[in-house]
């Protein structure tokens, strides 16, 4: 064997397995959609759930307190959020496409209570597994209140106010 064929055959094989490194790599970021399905009792989310309005309570860092009512009606904005069973979740302001983001739970615990009577939140969604980007709040088959929704809805001024948004599911 010449020189010249034995280093075509080692770049050869240097090129595949750098392929392989490539796929595999490319593999092990693309989240695995089974992992993202929504099912057994996180089956609950599938659907789209319509806001209804949100507490707002807000002035903390002037060292005052203040509260607001939000809805459609005094807002002029209406929110929706869709969950498919592929874990994909789609967010909509006035009824326009805002973004589509996978679903990746951080934590999810079933609550036999009404949630939306309880401070807790058990359940906590990475968006497209961005720590940054979430969901937090509670659920019950038809309700659903978000304490947390980076990224979509209001964002809170850290430290200085809060927002409970509702939805119903349609």
């Amino acid at each position: 064997m010449s020189i010249k064929s034995l280093n075509h055959k080692v770049i050869f094989i240097g090129s595949i397995s750098l392929l392989g490194l490539l796929t595999n790599s490319c593999k092990k970021e693309n989240y695995p959609i089974e992992k993202n399905q929504l099912s057994g009792d996180t089956a609950i989310f599938i659907g789209t759930w319509e806001w209804i309005y949100s507490d707002h309570d807000y002035g903390w860092c002037e060292q005052q307190s203040y509260y607001e009512y939000l809805d459609s009606i005094n807002t002029g904005i209406s929110f929706s959020i869709a969950f498919n069973s592929n874990g994909i979740v789609s967010f909509r302001k006035n009824q326009e496409l805002i973004s589509e983001q996978r679903v990746i739970f951080n934590f999810f615990e079933t609550q036999s209570q009404n949630c939306m009577l309880s401070a807790a939140n058990p359940f906590h969604i990475y968006l497209n597994n961005n720590s940054k980007l979430y969901l937090t709040g509670c659920l019950n088959p038809d309700t659903m209140r978000l304490s947390g929704a980076c990224g979509f809805l209001f964002d809170p001024e850290s430290g200085c106010e809060n927002y409970q948004n509702y939805f119903l599911k349609q």
